[in-house]
């Protein structure tokens, strides 16, 4: 039975040349071969080969966030820098927006059983020399007592625990009850918050959704533009003396059915690559 074989071009940094030798041969990629030609390293290359797989990664991306019924728009004038930075300036926003809302809801959680109260009363009491703190303790260790000793107020019970307050001249210390700071705000304020957030939120997912209907054949257009570049200065570099320090050239051929596994190793390690139908002169 004939196995229908896919031919590879790698290009692999000499110090990691052995080990990556020994992972290709156990997914099953034969005939493994270093091309003649030593590749010196070269930055200028090195930067090129990593923009083409940051592209890469950049429009699998953008894909995802285009909806079905969206077509990407046509290759557009567009800069270089601006075009690699734009979705992850994007992303980062909505991440920012989604973790203050994930912590208002937080917040608002935490603040549900302390109910209303109003700030501006609590402000004047303060501006009064009055301390006022706020405690939890286990329910059955709340002291009636307390409510002389210390002036305390029975403010909610939130499960086991009760919640209460203290209005003294003097900061307190209760050993069998745990100092609470509260937010300035309340449950309903922070639950109106988180609110007007999840439209911001929306706004920022269709601005996401935006630029990559407006940027996909830019991400396109750009990665065959340094795919060119690379694949130019990487013939002249082949003509160089090899050196320790090199960039090696392999040449394989792995099984149809072994390819899915084979990319998912050389993406996540970041090894650059090149597939091709073999040819007769390939002898496979």
């Amino acid at each position: 039975m004939i196995t229908e074989m896919l031919k590879y071009t790698f290009l692999v940094y000499h110090r990691t040349y052995d080990g990556f030798l020994e992972r290709l041969r156990a997914l099953g990629v034969l005939h493994i071969d270093e091309l003649k030609e030593g590749v010196a390293e070269n930055d200028n290359l090195r930067d090129k080969l990593q923009t083409v797989a940051q592209i890469g990664k950049l429009i699998k991306e953008a894909q995802k966030y285009i909806p079905a019924d969206k077509t990407p728009m046509p290759v557009n004038r567009y800069n270089d820098n601006e075009l690699l930075g734009g979705l992850d300036k994007l992303k980062a926003e909505s991440v920012q927006t989604t973790q203050q809302i994930n912590h208002l809801q937080q917040e608002a959680k935490r603040m549900t059983p302390w109910g209303y109260f109003d700030n501006s009363k609590l402000l004047k009491l303060r501006e009064a020399g009055y301390k006022i703190q706020f405690f939890q303790c286990r329910a059955e260790k709340y002291k009636a007592e307390w409510e002389e000793q210390y002036n305390a107020l029975k403010v909610a019970e939130d499960g086991k625990l009760q919640l209460f307050i203290t209005i003294n001249k003097s900061e307190i210390s209760i050993d069998e009850a745990t100092a609470v700071t509260l937010n300035e705000y309340t449950s309903e304020q922070l639950q109106h918050q988180a609110e007007e957030l999840q439209k911001e939120l929306v706004i920022q997912q269709n601005n996401i959704a935006e630029w990559a209907i407006a940027n996909l054949n830019n991400l396109i257009d750009l990665q065959n533009k340094v795919q060119t570049d690379a694949d130019w200065n990487k013939a002249h570099l082949c003509s160089m003396s090899a050196a320790d320090d090199k960039l090696r050239l392999l040449v394989g051929f792995c099984p149809i059915d072994k390819t899915a596994e084979l990319n998912a190793m050389l993406e996540q390690e970041g090894i650059y690559y090149e597939t091709a139908s073999p040819t007769e002169a390939d002898n496979t």
